[in-house]
């Protein structure tokens, strides 16, 4: 799913305090690519929690045996090893069945059995090259592995065999987002944006690129645009603050740090970001409120208090 606030090369002490942007909270199946180390614990990364239903169940799909339609629904429920069980029985009869074959891939995709999800979509599109839900199944699997290249070549064949497929495009800014290669995710989310632009996750990711290039207002507009079509999650309002800080906007980046979680961690937040600005002085203002406002939130602000005086302190010697 990296804002120049928070820069790449930021105080590593403060990072462990930093607790709202060190929630990235994805709970999906498909994870997140792994941040910079300089980003594990804080900043933004690219949200693939979007699942393109045209993924999980190509179109034009008829089955017609119970089998199926019970790996289907299994597969809904997040049941993979019933479902994997229901698409085996149905290929038992149907050996020839491309599409219950990429579903069965799906399973093993979706339980994160990446070698074995490889194994069947790589099986589909040997007796078919251009299934396209297959190209792109496997290009999330080789994604999720690090094989970014190989990743890419399955995209991209995707887009060139039906160019309307927003899902793709979205992988491959997050792909592009790996290899800090911004101006290309940007270019990568636009176009997913032009094909499905009430797709909130796609505003979302767009800004956090943004963020990585340190186009502040850029950001700031994308982030909120993901706000306006229903992207509510921690994350959007915790990117959006640090978008606000990178054009020195503090108070709407409090604001928004105050969405994105509790009062106490917003005012931490924004003592980061006055810390990492040199403005120590403000920082401490801002550590005291969160430790004012809740005391359970005392060894977290306090810490990143003392470090805040002992640095005004080196700064008037």
């Amino acid at each position: 799913q990296t804002n120049r606030l928070p820069m790449r090369y930021g105080i590593l002490l403060l990072l462990a305090a930093f607790v709202l942007l060190s929630s990235t909270g994805c709970a999906s199946w498909f994870g997140q690519p792994d941040p910079p180390a300089q980003f594990a614990r804080l900043g933004p990364v690219p949200d693939n929690r979007d699942v393109p239903s045209d993924l999980l169940f190509p179109k034009d799909l008829e089955i017609e045996q119970d089998h199926a339609r019970r790996g289907d629904v299994l597969l809904q429920r997040g049941d993979f090893a019933g479902a994997f069980v229901q698409y085996e029985k149905h290929l038992a009869a149907h050996p020839d069945d491309l599409e219950v074959q990429h579903k069965k891939g799906l399973a093993f995709l979706m339980g994160r059995q990446y070698d074995e999800a490889a194994k069947v979509f790589a099986a589909v599109l040997a007796r078919d090259p251009d299934y396209i839900p297959s190209h792109q199944a496997l290009g999330r699997t080789c994604f999720e592995t690090g094989d970014l290249d190989r990743a890419e070549r399955h995209l991209r064949t995707v887009v060139a065999l039906d160019p309307g497929r927003w899902g793709a495009f979205n992988l491959l800014g997050n792909i592009h987002d790996r290899r800090h290669d911004y101006g290309q995710a940007i270019a990568a989310y636009q176009t997913a944006i032009r094909i499905a632009p009430s797709q909130g996750k796609l505003h979302q990711n767009l800004g956090v690129s943004y963020l990585l290039a340190k186009q502040y207002p850029k950001a700031a507009a994308s982030l909120e645009e993901a706000i306006q079509l229903g992207i509510r999650d921690r994350r959007v309002f915790n990117n959006l603050a640090l978008a606000y800080a990178g054009m020195g906007q503090t108070q709407r980046a409090l604001r928004a740090f105050k969405q994105g979680g509790s009062v106490p961690q917003a005012y931490n937040n924004l003592g980061v970001i006055y810390m990492q600005q040199g403005q120590y002085a403000a920082a401490i203002e801002a550590f005291e409120k969160a430790i004012a406002l809740s005391p359970r939130f005392y060894s977290k602000a306090s810490s990143n208090l003392s470090n805040a005086r002992a640095m005004l302190a080196r700064k008037t010697e």
